[in-house]
């Protein structure tokens, strides 16, 4: 994992893409968290939205990070980072399965669960230009 402003800047076009993939998924994140359209409908199109935002993010920070292999030995950020990713991939048919069969009462606490997943990534990948991984 080699996330740093050298690979934002290097020319490379997935470190910007990313960057502007997790600008696009934080300003989302603060409009439907904000309250504006909370109908069952507008929920489940959030939900799914922000989905393929986080999708987007990770394939990118991949490209950016040059991710071709798996990493030979799981480290305290790597073994996160595939769990929350797991976690995220698990949600997206469990949360519209749960709500046809009534465990869940529309796509909100889903949502804020993948907003907390994908911000969780997100710090957990840039750990790393921080020099803390």
């Amino acid at each position: 994992m080699n996330a740093s402003l050298s690979s934002l800047l290097s020319g490379h076009w997935s470190g910007l893409a990313s960057m502007l993939a997790g600008a696009a998924a934080a300003t989302y994140i603060g409009i439907v968290v904000s309250g504006r359209g909370q109908s069952g409908a507008v929920e489940a199109r959030a939900f799914f939205i922000l989905w393929v935002l986080g999708l987007v993010m990770s394939i990118l920070s991949g490209l950016r990070d040059q991710v071709t292999v798996a990493p030979a030995r799981v480290g305290w950020t790597y073994a996160p980072l595939m769990a929350l990713g797991i976690l995220a991939f698990v949600m997206l048919p469990l949360v519209p399965i749960a709500n046809l069969l009534g465990w869940l009462r529309g796509y909100r606490a889903a949502f804020d669960l993948l907003a907390a997943i994908i911000a969780a990534k997100w710090v957990l990948a840039h750990l790393h230009f921080l020099r803390l991984a």
